[in-house]
């Protein structure tokens, strides 16, 4: 976001953290646009769709903030465990590989048990 910020200073001489977007498109209409809402708003949104402002999106997820806040109280209490590091997961996939082979072996018996076959 920082860099989005930095972008729009330069391109428009104005820092969007000092206002709402609703008076900085404002701002930016009476100063560049003789007051053209539209003239600026769709400057803003052209350089946007271009590129020009970087990669960011221009709203939060509906319940974004919520979510985080609720992974923080998770991740505080202990619900969220610490990924295990890379040699643990390495391991424990070879193991979960094995038993699924031999539970595929062993369902392999019990269907031919079951047909008369084992």
């Amino acid at each position: 976001a920082d860099g989005v910020r930095q972008r729009m200073y330069e391109r428009y001489n104005r820092d969007i953290a000092v206002t709402t977007p609703e008076e900085y498109i404002e701002d930016m209409a009476k100063e560049m646009y003789k007051g053209d809402l539209e003239a600026a708003g769709t400057r803003v949104l052209r350089d946007y769709r271009v590129g020009y402002l970087g990669k960011c999106a221009l709203e939060m997820p509906p319940d974004y903030e919520l979510e985080m806040q609720a992974a923080a109280e998770d991740w505080s209490t202990g619900l969220l465990e610490p990924l295990p590091d890379i040699d643990e997961a390495v391991e424990s996939d070879h193991h979960l590989s094995a038993t699924k082979e031999t539970l595929k072996g062993q369902m392999t018996l019990d269907d031919r048990r079951d047909d008369g076959l084992g």
